[in-house]
């Protein structure tokens, strides 16, 4: 599985399709915090994965509108990601769900 210091973004695919995966059982369970971070997690690791692409190098950061506008400079294709305001909307519900399930505060439902 990789880890931060990974410099192969299959690795980085890997460790979030399994994240990904795991999501339907957290929800049958009620675990939707932990669901709600696996969910924000995937979309991190698959922007990094991205950006490790196209650039070589890893980014530090937890912020996906951060990172999305980090691979929008360096990939014509992403720039939908941070030009279109229903995308960014979104990156940036996700990205709060993300802080919030981490961090403290979730009490997220199933709703």
């Amino acid at each position: 599985m990789a880890d931060e210091a990974s410099r192969d973004p299959a690795d980085f695919r890997v460790r979030a399709r399994r994240l990904l995966e795991d999501v339907p059982g957290l929800i049958d369970r009620g675990e939707y915090d932990r669901a709600a971070y696996y969910v924000a997690e995937y979309v991190r690791l698959a922007l990094t994965a991205r950006i490790l692409e196209v650039t070589g190098g890893l980014v530090d950061s937890y912020s996906l509108v951060g990172l999305a506008a980090t691979l929008a400079e360096h990939d014509p294709a992403a720039k939908r990601l941070v030009e279109d305001p229903v995308i960014l909307v979104e990156l940036s519900r996700i990205e709060r769900v993300f802080v919030v399930s981490r961090f403290g505060g979730g009490g997220f439902t199933e709703d």
